[in-house]
């Protein structure tokens, strides 16, 4: 879980990107069946997304919007924290 930790704050941490791009990173990482766009709107809401681990664990990833776009696939957003829940 560490590792895992380790990896995607390099990969994802204070980095800007698209909504998308972060969600498909974090998936990859952690290796989740879950994604950000499953509950869109509580995610938006809450600028944070939690991926579920299959040890019963949820990595949670929090963002910062940068520039909304019309479709949230293209929001451009800024990772700020990752933690293990």
């Amino acid at each position: 879980m560490e590792e895992m930790l380790k990896e995607l704050k390099e990969e994802l941490l204070n980095k800007e990107i698209t909504l998308v791009e972060m969600d498909n990173e974090a998936q990859r990482i952690t290796e989740s069946t879950t994604s950000l766009f499953d509950t869109e709107s509580d995610c938006m809401e809450q600028t944070s997304c939690s991926y579920y681990i299959d040890t019963d664990k949820n990595i949670v990833v929090e963002f910062e919007i940068i520039n909304k776009a019309e479709s949230n696939i293209d929001t451009l957003v800024k990772v700020t924290n990752i933690w293990e829940d």
